[in-house]
């Protein structure tokens, strides 16, 4: 993290002298815990250690300025807040900004212990007072609380006082006086009373002053006056205080409050808050020993028998722990109970909230000095007709068990059914609302019968709550009335309503036969599928079938009241084929139409079905995708006429593949290694079509750069082939399109101009469509790639060495231009594929730490490997990819060197002094990589740079070597007099042009190629012609569309994310047409995250391999995990990444 510097004047503007002086000697005493910095946000955050020991959280929001000291940004304050009682612009918040001003001079190289003093003199404000900041002025008139001041103690006072009776003239007035020894001995009528009390002089609870007035207004609102309270005691007393005042139609006394009258439940949450304040119950008469509140109770009867066998019900609160006799109430909502104790004449009050409000009836019972009477003679009645109902209402018990109970029936769960039928999408479901409640009459914990009650139900039916309602829609309703519910109606602790007719449904248990018939669909590239199920002679209609298979359901419902299980084998295959096919773009119920490419379908179709019929046209297509698939039994062809080159082996096998596609009408992808002549292929498979009289023009879609290329290549190849290159727009283009098809037969343009361009391209129909370096649409989010998807052609084909360069999503994005439907939709793709396969590789790379850790991982491995051949399954007929290993044995060797350049002491020492700077930030923003992700790269840049030469870096390192420059310079002095030719690669020009001064320096020719180049061609002619022996070549801008077979040695100066990129750079040199050995070394700083970045690589290399090749998979994408890798301390064993040689330039 890296520490923002604070204007100390702001500081002080913001927090006042006293709270910065504090703050001050807080981060001095190392009170600040923690600290975090969000400079997009510009929230410094952190918990602080305060007055005993107290933690506090502070957050304060800065603002960066224009003012900078000796190069470091100065930020202002906009203001602070914090978890302490004084909330805003406290001495904790202060305490934040001091600690970060140092953290920030402990890691600068220009700020000094005396800018924590000072900083720069703030301009004289145009506003207000002159030369103070608005923020001073404010916090001058705005009263301040300091968080060193005293909070007064505060506690409740508890008040008990009796009803008394006095005369008043011809009538008795009632009237409230304090309760004495025989009031609480007698149980007298008694009130609870609530007053508010300070801490005395003495420490002792005292009145003074104290009334509820002082909590009129909540604590930010309140003046505090002569005492300040805590917030939160503050806050919680006054919600009493307004429940009370919200309860009486007139005040009256202010001091103190009457709990009766309140009679709201949520008072006893009020209570409970006032107590997690720490506001104690302090009884202020000296016969009270202790007053408490208690948890809710139940009421309850408890039944006793008297000498003359009467029953005696008198009414008892049952609380979880112990059952208590009350002595009064509080209004609806509450109970209490005096305990007395004769020998002091004193008493515990016990204060209880009831669960449920009091009736009249039930208050009355509780007042009245004797219990309810059932006479001897009337026993019998009460037990057999009214104890059972009353029960229900208030449980009896009799806990001296001088009366003896009946038994009361456990628990039975009680289900009400109704039965309905509702319209849906314009077809009929059925419904059964269940809903559910138990009935019980007892006292007894139930809790343990009843989880066997639905544990033995448990196979019939889930019930989502109790008390409540549960739904059941289609064949579930089916299936339950005609299977569970007579086994229900069975369990003795059930009870069955219905109010409504009992509706009757059949089950089908017959086998299911499926037919399916594939007929050609009236639109281009696309097959109908037709399905007939049938079940015991019952025709299934299919629309509902399939919403059921596709939504995994376990049965189906028809509307004649017959359902089937959908858990039959048989419909395995077909909810597998349905799955796929509605994957893919329009297929559903009323479209059962699928893409002629996508060829696994057909197969998966043939499988589900018991009869499987198809037009001979398809019957012939599934043969012939077969052949694509097995790579066998391509038909042989002679080599076109207009053809004039002699092709290799490999090169006529892939003529006659990519001849075989254009036949069929197929799209597919040619990814050879770069080198193998894939524009040539191309070439013969046009030239072929045209021989056949093919009379509409190819479409080729290039890069800019490549476009010459394919003009070369045409005329060199197939001079017979008229070939027009369009390189500017329609707009600015005197010729229009449709004249130039009518005089070509390849149209080259770029794909800049096939998105300016898409309607004119998209007009008519081509006779095929080449996407050559197709990488550069694999963003299917991109206006070029959207364009391109409108283009018309027969035959669509991508050329690339690398279809994917970063993730599977590379290739889907290829595969949907030109062999639209074969893959899923993106998301579909993405969760079946791309994420299982790159989980897979996680797992691969993780050590597992526990059994279940084995377990996890060896289920996503195989997960893995099963979308891994399912996918390649899935594009085998429609790629071809041949590698120089096996098959360009004529090509001359290429040998690839790691040459491991030891750094300079000078050059070192900056490196890792920067390496720790920058490890420190990356790791800090790496928690969060999609926020950081700009800053993180920009991270890695900088020291991949510092590892290549830093005088790029900064003007101000101009004299530090670098030291792959000076090796490199050392190798062309051997290298050039032996005659030998050299491309040099780089990502950064500034280093390609440090470079072109040392052999400026030396008088050594070279030609330079970067991306700001006008004439590529000038540039290229300068090297082949031998005029210049050096080539130097920015990565991006050179690595494709150029053939330098001269070149025998091959310098790749700073390792690249994306080997695919370096690979295309090396097969400038390293392709057919090379008569010489190539080497090729890729310089690596050592001890430098450049070791790193070529791990990295590696893992891109084996993703590509594994979906062509085997059954193992990297993910490649860079995550947060990779990151940190870069910057841990571990060596990088290049043995363990490669089997080219190494070479140490320090040895």
């Amino acid at each position: 993290m890296n520490s923002p510097f604070v204007d100390i004047q702001a500081l002080v503007a913001t927090f006042g002298d006293t709270m910065t002086e504090r703050g001050r000697d807080y981060a001095a005493d190392d009170r600040v815990l923690t600290l975090k910095f969000n400079e997009e946000t510009g929230r410094l955050v952190g918990r602080v250690r305060g007055s005993e020991d107290k933690i506090w959280r502070a957050s304060v929001t800065l603002r960066k300025t224009d003012a900078t000291l000796g190069g470091i940004a100065v930020w202002d304050v906009d203001g602070a807040s914090c978890s302490c009682p004084v909330g805003v612009d406290c001495k904790h918040g202060a305490a934040l900004i001091f600690d970060s001003n140092e953290r920030a001079v402990a890691s600068s190289d220009v700020l000094t212990a005396a800018d924590l003093e000072t900083s720069p003199q703030p301009e004289e404000s145009g506003n207000g007072i002159p030369g103070l900041p608005w923020r001073q002025v404010v916090t001058e008139l705005l009263p301040t609380i300091d968080s060193d001041q005293e909070f007064t103690d505060v506690a409740l006072g508890v008040e008990i006082d009796a009803l008394h009776t006095e005369p008043s003239g011809y009538r008795t007035r009632f009237i409230w006086r304090e309760a004495s020894g025989a009031d609480l001995e007698h149980q007298n009528d008694l009130t609870v009373r609530l007053r508010p009390l300070r801490v005395g002089a003495r420490g002792g609870w005292i009145k003074g002053n104290m009334n509820w007035t002082m909590f009129d207004l909540p604590f930010h609102q309140s003046a505090h006056g002569e005492y300040q309270f805590l917030p939160e005691q503050h806050d919680a007393l006054h919600e009493l205080n307004q429940l009370y005042t919200s309860s009486v139609s007139s005040l009256g006394s202010n001091d103190v409050i009457t709990l009766a009258t309140i009679n709201m439940p949520q008072m006893w949450d009020v209570l409970a808050k006032i107590d997690n304040a720490g506001v104690p119950l302090v009884p202020l008469q000296k016969i009270i020993n202790r007053v408490s509140i208690t948890e809710p109770a139940r009421i309850i009867f408890d039944a006793t028998e008297t000498d003359h066998d009467d029953v005696a019900l008198s009414i008892q609160a049952q609380l979880p722990s112990e059952t208590l006799t009350p002595s009064g109430t509080l209004g609806s909502i509450g109970l209490y109970t005096i305990d007395f104790y004769a020998d002091s004449a004193t008493a515990d009050i016990n204060v209880i909230p009831v669960a449920q409000p009091l009736t009249r009836t039930v208050m009355d019972l509780i007042d009245s000095p004797e219990p309810m009477l059932i006479p001897a003679d009337d026993t019998q009645e009460f037990f057999d007709t009214i104890y059972p109902l009353l029960a229900g209402v208030i449980p009896l018990a009799s806990h001296d068990q001088s009366v003896e109970l009946p038994d009361i029936p456990p628990s039975t769960l009680e289900l009400t059914l109704e039965y309905y039928q509702a319209t849906h999408q314009g077809e009929r479901q059925d419904h059964v609302r269940i809903s559910s409640r138990w009935d019980y009459l007892g006292t007894e914990d139930q809790s343990e019968h009843q989880h066997q009650v639905l544990a033995d139900i448990s196979d019939d039916l889930e019930l989502a709550a109790i008390p409540g309602k549960t739904t059941l829609v289609g064949a579930d309703a089916a299936r339950f009335v005609d299977e569970a519910l007579p086994k229900l109606q069975q369990h003795e602790h059930l009870r069955i309503v219905e109010n409504e007719t009992r509706p009757a449904y059949t089950r089908l248990t017959g086998e299911p036969h499926i037919v399916i018939n594939a007929t050609q669909s009236e639109k281009n590239d696309w097959f109908d599928l037709g399905f007939q199920v049938t079940i015991e002679d019952r025709t299934i209609p299919f629309r509902q079938l399939f919403i059921a298979l596709v939504r995994n359901q376990d049965s189906l419902l028809l509307t004649d009241g017959t359902y089937f299980s959908l858990k039959n084998e048989a419909f395995d295959p077909l909810r597998k084929l349905l799955e796929e096919a509605s994957s893919m773009d329009d297929f559903g119920a009323e479209n059962t139409s699928i893409s002629r490419f996508n060829s696994t379908l057909l197969d998966d179709a043939e499988d589900a079905a018991d009869a499987f019929h198809a037009d001979p046209a398809i019957i012939e297509w599934q043969q012939a995708l077969a052949v694509l698939r097995d790579a066998t039994d391509i038909p042989k062809l002679q080599v076109p006429e207009k053809l004039q080159a002699e092709l290799r082996d490999y090169q006529q096998e892939g003529f006659e593949w990519l001849s075989y596609l254009y036949d069929l009408g197929l799209g597919g992808i040619l990814a050879d290694d770069m080198g193998l002549g894939k524009t040539l292929q191309s070439l013969a498979m046009i030239a072929r079509a045209k021989s056949k009289g093919e009379d509409k023009p190819f479409l080729v879609i290039a890069p800019s750069s490549v476009l010459p290329v394919w003009r070369d290549e045409v005329e060199r190849f197939a001079p017979d082939l008229r070939v027009v290159a369009v390189d500017v727009s329609n707009l600015r283009r005197a010729e229009t399109l449709a004249s130039i098809r009518e005089r070509a037969d390849i149209v080259v343009t770029s794909y800049a101009i096939a998105r300016l361009d898409e309607d004119y391209l998209a007009e008519e129909p081509w006779a095929g469509l080449i996407l050559d370096e197709a990488q550069f649409v694999k963003n299917h989010q991109t206006k070029a790639h959207r364009a391109i998807r409108s283009f018309r052609a027969g035959f669509k084909l991508a050329i690339t060495g690398t279809p994917m360069e970063n993730t599977l999503s590379d290739l889907w994005s290829i595969f949907r231009l030109v062999v639209p439907g074969m893959l899923p939709r993106f998301a579909k793709f993405r969760d079946d594929y791309l994420r299982p396969i790159e989980a897979g590789q996680r797992v691969a790379r993780t050590e597992p730490g526990t059994n279940d850790d084995v377990e996890q991982q060896v289920q996503q491995q195989t997960r893995s490997r099963e979308a891994m051949t399912k996918l390649r399954t899935k594009i085998r007929p429609f790629m071809l990819r041949r590698t120089k290993e096996s098959v360009a044995a004529e090509l001359p060797d290429k040998q690839e060197m790691v040459l491991q350049v030891q750094m300079e002491q000078e050059h070192e020492q900056l490196y890792q002094q920067i390496l720790q700077r920058e490890r420190k930030n990356v790791l800090n923003l790496v928690s969060d990589m999609d926020s950081n992700r700009i800053s993180i790269f920009r991270s890695l840049t900088l020291l991949r740079m510092l590892a290549l030469d830093p005088s790029i870096v900064d003007d101000q390192y101009a004299h530090v070597p670098s030291s792959k420059l000076n090796d490199l310079m050392a190798r062309l002095t051997e290298i050039l007099p032996e005659g030998h030719r050299v491309l040099i690669f780089s990502q950064f020009t500034s280093f390609l042009a440090r470079l072109g001064q040392q052999l400026d320096q030396r008088d050594i020719d070279y030609a330079y190629l970067d991306g700001s180049t006008r004439n590529r061609g000038d540039a290229v002619d300068q090297f082949r012609s031998g005029d210049a022996p050096v080539f130097l070549i920015s990565l991006r801008a050179g690595g494709f569309g150029l053939t330098l077979t001269e070149a025998d040695y091959v310098f790749l100066l700073d390792p690249w994310w994306n080997p695919a990129v370096e690979a295309q750079a090396v097969d400038r040199a390293h392709r057919i047409g090379q008569d010489k050995n190539v080497m090729v070394y890729r310089m690596v700083s050592k001890g430098s995250i450049e070791e790193k970045v070529l791990a990295l690589q590696q893992q891109k290399v084996e993703m590509f391999a594994a979906l062509t090749e085997d059954d193992t998979a990297f993910a490649s994408n860079v995550t947060a995990e990779e990151i940190r890798a870069l910057f841990d301390d571990s060596p990088v064993d290049l043995t363990e990444m490669t089997d080219d040689e190494i070479e140490d330039s320090a040895k």
